[in-house]
């Protein structure tokens, strides 16, 4: 999501063209939200799987009736991009304030300081490499789908080293080494 954030602009004008400027603001909301929702779905996926579907029903109910009050708001007030904003406050409100807080019993500070300290590094790294392919301004679907390989990747690289612990990375070498090997045959 990153990647689709930072390379908005370029993937719109490559997929739809020109003429659609305002869609960059809408594809940054939407990307953010679906981080939001992405990070709560574990906690109500396991909540789910151990019969607490009540709790989940209920935070899915919350959230829509946010978004959808949000979005008539927003409309009004900002246009489009202004529905993709309710999304983005809503998947925020749901899944940090609600959804993990209740299904792993960690405060919404506790984990934003958790979340920021694994991934500050790899994010910074990726903004870094995305302002660099942005001013090579990245024009058709091939360039914009390298230049979204290139963030992905230094994100992903940073990550492995800052982000996650001595055993983690021990258990992801011998997983690619799996996999080399079924790959060399």
């Amino acid at each position: 999501c990153l990647a689709l954030i930072l390379l908005a602009g370029p993937v719109t004008e490559a997929w739809l063209g020109s003429g659609f400027e305002d869609a960059e603001r809408v594809v940054v909301f939407l990307a953010a939200a679906t981080v939001a929702a992405a990070l709560g779905r574990t906690g109500t996926l396991m909540l789910q799987g151990v019969g607490r579907a009540r709790p989940t029903a209920w935070m899915a109910l919350f959230e829509a009736i946010l978004n959808v009050t949000l979005a008539v708001v927003l409309a009004h007030v900002v246009g489009l991009s202004g529905v993709a904003l309710a999304t983005l406050i809503a998947a925020a409100a749901a899944n940090f304030g609600l959804a993990i807080p209740y299904a792993f019993g960690v405060s919404p500070g506790l984990l934003l300081r958790s979340l920021a300290q694994a991934h500050t590094l790899p994010v910074v790294s990726g903004l870094a490499v995305g302002w660099l392919v942005l001013r090579g301004d990245p024009d058709g679907i091939a360039p914009v789908l390298a230049s979204g390989a290139a963030v992905v990747a230094a994100y992903v690289l940073v990550f492995a080293f800052t982000g996650l612990e001595r055993d983690e990375r021990a258990v992801l070498r011998a997983r690619w080494r799996l996999l080399a090997r079924r790959a060399s045959g």
